[in-house]
């Protein structure tokens, strides 16, 4: 597996090119966020050195994989893997409990470590899929969202499907006992790596497996520069 993301294909490797966008914090700290961004750190420190020092740096590689249930009890496993570290597993008649519905793994890439994580049995009620999709509105824009299915998700999932939709990640077309994962940045939804199993067929087949690296910068304003930043986009 490997190349380049597309839409339904199983990627080892995704290469985006997220919006370059910045927070001003107490005047005085510029945050900028990159996941596989074309502009390089030595490009972004060009641009900031006249006023800014590099204070924090990510490096954090995201692996996904998610399942579906079979029929005939055939094990299943599914996992989300921070800087290759298990942080979330689970299994369809395997070593691991079976975590049914949609796990949210909200991530800290700076240190690629488990901010939030939660998992919504989807299948069990429709309030629950509410309260998942809640839960991801009122997560803070920038964000990095990990989702991962396992067992049957979709059941009763239409209460959130909207919201889902909005940050990237279309699922309205996955069937029962298929299986989806994506990577998210909260309010940068074309910029969302989806992988999806249509049908239960689908996910015994190919099951959604794929990996993102996020990179990314904290500067410090110089206090004794008056002189703000100037950032600019550089796409390619």
């Amino acid at each position: 597996m490997g190349g380049q993301l597309q839409y339904g294909r199983c990627v080892s490797l995704a290469t985006l090119h997220f919006e370059l966008f910045f927070t001003v914090l107490y005047s005085c700290i510029v945050v900028l966020w990159r996941i596989n961004l074309s502009l390089s750190l030595s490009a972004i420190t060009q641009l900031l050195m006249t006023s800014n020092v590099m204070c924090n740096a990510a490096q954090c590689s995201i692996e996904v994989l998610a399942y579906g249930a079979s029929s005939d009890g055939t094990t299943r496993y599914g996992f989300v893997k921070l800087n290759t570290r298990p942080v979330w597993q689970s299994s369809w008649f395997g070593a691991y409990r079976n975590l049914r519905g949609v796990t949210i793994v909200v991530v800290d890439p700076f240190s690629c470590t488990v901010k939030v994580l939660r998992t919504f049995d989807t299948f069990a009620r429709q309030s629950i899929s509410t309260e998942m999709s809640n839960y991801l509105q009122a997560l803070n824009r920038g964000a990095i969202i990990v989702g991962v299915t396992a067992d049957e998700p979709t059941n009763n999932l239409s209460p959130a499907l909207q919201t889902l939709r909005e940050m990237g990640a279309d699922v309205a077309d996955v069937q029962y006992r298929a299986a989806f994962g994506f990577v998210a940045q909260k309010g940068f939804a074309g910029k969302t790596v989806l992988r999806k199993a249509i049908t239960q067929a689908e996910a015994q087949e190919n099951q959604p497996h794929f990996s993102v690296t996020i990179t990314g910068a904290i500067y410090c304003c110089n206090r004794h520069t008056h002189s703000p930043a100037t950032l600019s986009r550089d796409y390619h």
